[in-house]
């Protein structure tokens, strides 16, 4: 299915950096999975981890408003991962956090029906 994108040349870029990161993470998906299959742990592959991050560098020359608009895209993807980090942790500990709704202070300020 094609789509086509009505935007400005930037945010035509920003979308296509969206999108090539996510290919890139479905990519390093598919390889740890293979890697699991194989027998390979994590560990052992993250202590290539520093040198590879190095070599994946890439140097953005740019307009101000063009990095800034990169500085924006990356600030959302860290966002997302420390996110599923948290999810990650709750779930591995069965902690659950109340909504702020639920919450004694809340029924307290709230208004009454």
């Amino acid at each position: 299915e094609e789509v086509f994108f009505e935007g400005t040349a930037e945010e035509e870029a920003a979308a296509l950096k969206i999108q090539a990161m996510q290919r890139g993470k479905a990519a390093r998906k598919e390889v740890d999975e293979m890697k699991a299959a194989a027998g390979t742990t994590a560990s052992e592959t993250e202590a290539s981890a520093p040198a590879a991050q190095a070599e994946e560098e890439v140097f953005f020359e740019g307009t101000a408003e063009e990095e800034a608009a990169a500085l924006k895209i990356q600030a959302m993807q860290r966002g997302k991962a420390a996110r599923k980090e948290v999810e990650e942790m709750k779930a591995a500990t069965g902690t659950t956090v109340p909504d702020a709704e639920a919450t004694p202070e809340a029924e307290a300020s709230a208004p009454a029906a």
